[in-house]
């Protein structure tokens, strides 16, 4: 969804890979069942702005996205013949090779961190920079705010599913996006109930010794995945790798590979 990615859109050739794969005797199988469609920046944008869609990201360079960029992420993966569109038709044309696929493929749609700060690192900048719900401007220096920023922005991805006649896809979870615990308590669960509310499942992804990685049940995670973070640099032991599944195993979680 960044305009600094390289090619921009996600067509159904590019999706195609990912939907099957061809063995060494050149048979075809289905491959991936779940597809999460996420992105943590905005930058190379027309208008030259950089935007974050987490705390952290863009350091002191860039602003918090705001609502219309939330809105421009959701259009973005609802554009014609790219993101959610683009899947359905790669599982349609493969399911007319391969007869129709064991379930529907699964869609997880990455969910915005209300970032409290318009500049995230400087705690002086405004918490009034969102944008406006039923005519008031949010103020995510207050909890009841960042929850209202997240409800609307899952009714705005629901609405756009169900105004497709998707038959080869549905739009199974949300996806919290930041990798730590850290604040999340203080709202998170309510975020997840709103989100159940819609017959939707919640899922998360932190990273390797990740504040409350261990508590993900707690925020209202139906799934989490633990990092290991293996790959990031050559001085990493491997014994990183064996810890992380140890410490999955005991926290009772999947494991991002």
């Amino acid at each position: 969804g960044s305009h600094h990615r390289t090619p921009f859109l996600w067509d159904k050739e590019r999706l195609a890979p990912y939907v099957t794969y061809v063995d060494k005797e050149g048979g075809e199988h289905w491959l991936f069942d779940g597809f999460i469609f996420l992105e943590f920046q905005d930058t190379n944008r027309p208008d030259a702005e950089l935007y974050a869609f987490e705390t952290g990201h863009l350091r002191d360079k860039g602003e918090s996205a705001g609502k219309a960029q939330w809105q421009e992420l959701i259009d973005y993966y609802f554009t014609d013949g790219n993101g959610v569109e683009a899947l359905e038709e790669a599982v349609k044309e493969a399911a007319a090779r391969l007869g129709k696929a064991p379930q529907k493929r699964k869609v997880i749609m990455v969910l915005p961190d209300p970032v409290i700060h318009r500049h995230y690192i400087d705690t002086t900048s405004s918490t009034t920079y969102w944008g406006a719900l039923d005519g008031r401007q949010l103020d995510f220096n207050r909890n009841e705010d960042r929850i209202a920023a997240c409800k609307w922005y899952v009714d705005m991805v629901v609405e756009k599913f169900a105004q497709h006649d998707f038959r080869n896809i549905q739009l199974a979870g949300i996806y919290w996006f930041p990798e730590h615990g850290g604040f999340i308590s203080t709202y998170m669960k309510q975020v997840a109930e709103y989100i159940h509310s819609k017959n939707l499942d919640y899922r998360w992804i932190p990273y390797y010794g990740a504040f409350g990685h261990a508590d993900w049940k707690k925020y209202g995670f139906d799934y989490a995945y633990y990092q290991p973070n293996y790959c990031f640099s050559t001085t990493i032991p491997r014994q990183r790798l064996y810890d992380a599944c140890a410490e999955a195993l005991s926290a009772d979680m999947g494991l991002e590979v």
